[in-house]
C-alpha cells in the first residue's frame, strides 16, 4: 500500500513539473510573437525618424503590428 502511494505521488509531482514546463514554454512562445514584431516596428520607426525613408518596408502579418508597420509604407 505504501508503494502504491509513493508511486502516485512521484507521478503526480511529475505531472505537476510537466505541466509547470509546457506553461513556460508556451509563454515564452506567445511573449516572442508579440514582441518580436512589435521591436521590428520600433527598428522600421527610428529608420523614419532619422530621415532614411528608402527602406523596403515588408509586411506580412495581418494583425494590428501589421497594420502598424503597413502604415509606416505609406
Amino acid at each position: 500500500m505504501a508503494q502504491s502511494y509513493t508511486n502516485t505521488r512521484l507521478l503526480l509531482v511529475g505531472m505537476i513539473l510537466a505541466a509547470i514546463l509546457l506553461s513556460v514554454v508556451v509563454a515564452a512562445a506567445i511573449t516572442r510573437s508579440v514582441t518580436h514584431p512589435i521591436n521590428e516596428a520600433l527598428s522600421i520607426a527610428e529608420r523614419v525618424a532619422t530621415g532614411d525613408l528608402t527602406s523596403d518596408i515588408l509586411v506580412t502579418r495581418k494583425d494590428e503590428t501589421g497594420l502598424l508597420v503597413y502604415c509606416f509604407r505609406r
